[in-house]
């Protein structure tokens, strides 16, 4: 069997679970995987390109949208509640921390810091 994904992170996320630490969604599909290849069944992880033409992407994409909507089968799984919704959580978290420290080491947020700081003129 082989898994199409546009998602590079989630794939790069599940091929290596231990470097995922407190993400049991990643760590039960890592599982999941691990339990099929011991019995003989094969998954395989691969990467296409989103919104390039795929067959069949567009329509995946409408389908996990309507699979995670509140009420459906898979958002109401025990193991989907809180704990992949506190990952993007972090993840969110995260990102909004981490933005504008990075913008604050160069270029004209650095200024809304230190507007003494020197122009380009000084060495």
């Amino acid at each position: 069997v082989t898994i199409y994904s546009d998602n590079m992170s989630a794939l790069q996320a599940v091929a290596k679970p231990r470097h995922q630490s407190g993400q049991a969604f990643i760590r039960h599909i890592a599982r999941t995987i691990w339990n099929r290849e011991g019995s003989g069944k094969y998954i395989r992880l691969a990467w296409i390109p989103s919104h390039a033409g795929v067959a069949g992407n567009e329509a995946a994409d409408k389908l996990a949208a309507t699979a995670t909507s509140p009420g459906s089968r898979v958002a109401t799984l025990p193991w989907f509640q809180g704990k992949f919704r506190s990952v993007v959580g972090r993840v969110n978290r995260a990102q909004q921390i981490a933005r504008p420290i990075s913008e604050w080491t160069t270029g004209r947020h650095l200024k809304m810091v230190d507007a003494a700081l020197p122009g380009k003129h000084v060495r």
